[in-house]
């Protein structure tokens, strides 16, 4: 048990949590992408990108959910893509955490949806960059509906 002084509780400053508590949560909406072709990636940073903070300390954990939907441009084609959540301590690119193998046959505006949840255990700094990462053959693609949720929990 803990005793809390000045300043007030509302500041949170001489509060000390335990290990698992959530400190702070965020989202945010990445701008949409037309016409991508071969690799492209959409990126977060905690504490830039709007609706973000920095975290209190590069030790803390960060749990992260990332989606997108991906839609194919053109027709008559078979396509595939591949999609990472990379970034803080999950890897760069395609070393990252694969949470989708997208693929179509020929319709031209058939999309799909790729989520994925992971705890990243060391994000390395206060301010890590997220990305959603993908790597197609084929089609021109529009990337839609990218969407990042964290919370930062106390190691």
């Amino acid at each position: 048990n803990a005793t809390l002084t000045t300043p007030t509780i509302a500041s949170m400053a001489n509060c000390t949590f335990p290990a698992g508590h959530i400190l702070s949560a965020g989202s945010a909406t990445v701008a949409q992408m037309s016409n991508q072709t071969g690799t492209w990636e959409a990126s977060m940073v905690l504490g830039t990108t709007s609706g973000t903070s920095a975290l209190t300390s590069s030790s803390n954990k960060v749990w992260i959910h990332a989606n997108c939907r991906v839609q194919n441009r053109n027709d008559d084609q078979a396509n595939d893509v591949n999609v990472y959540l990379s970034g803080g301590g999950l890897g760069a690119t395609t070393s990252g955490k694969h949470f989708g193998s997208l693929g179509w046959e020929s319709a031209q505006y058939e999309s799909e949806c790729a989520s994925v949840a992971v705890i990243d255990a060391s994000p390395g700094a206060t301010t890590p960059t997220y990305k959603i990462y993908c790597s197609a053959t084929g089609s021109t693609w529009h990337f839609a509906q990218i969407y990042f949720t964290y919370m930062e929990i106390k190691a």
